[in-house]
């Protein structure tokens, strides 16, 4: 994470900018959505543990890397439209499919 984040600082267009943030937090192998998985799994282990309020914790906790994602979609479509006016999508972004 610390390499992709000292590319960032060295980018000099939107489009790699652009390139560089989607790659670590909205494709699905990205980071975001790997330790979103990381905390399923977590709450996983603990729900078959036992430990019931836990594993909602934990289940909850992943939730909000799922609305992260989406805000950060949303926030990536906001920069290229202010990047490039004239070629700004005129219909709305489809959603992110979950997980």
């Amino acid at each position: 994470m610390r390499d992709w984040t000292r590319l960032l600082a060295e980018v000099e267009t939107p489009a790699r900018f652009h390139v560089l943030v989607d790659t670590v937090t909205g494709t699905h192998d990205s980071t975001l959505l790997a330790l979103r998985d990381f905390l399923l799994t977590a709450g996983t282990w603990c729900h078959e543990r036992g430990h019931a309020r836990l594993g909602e914790r934990y289940q909850r906790t992943s939730d909000l890397f799922d609305v992260a994602d989406r805000l950060l979609h949303q926030l990536g479509v906001d920069h290229l439209a202010a990047t490039w006016p004239s070629q700004a999508p005129t219909a709305p972004s489809p959603g992110r499919t979950p997980h």
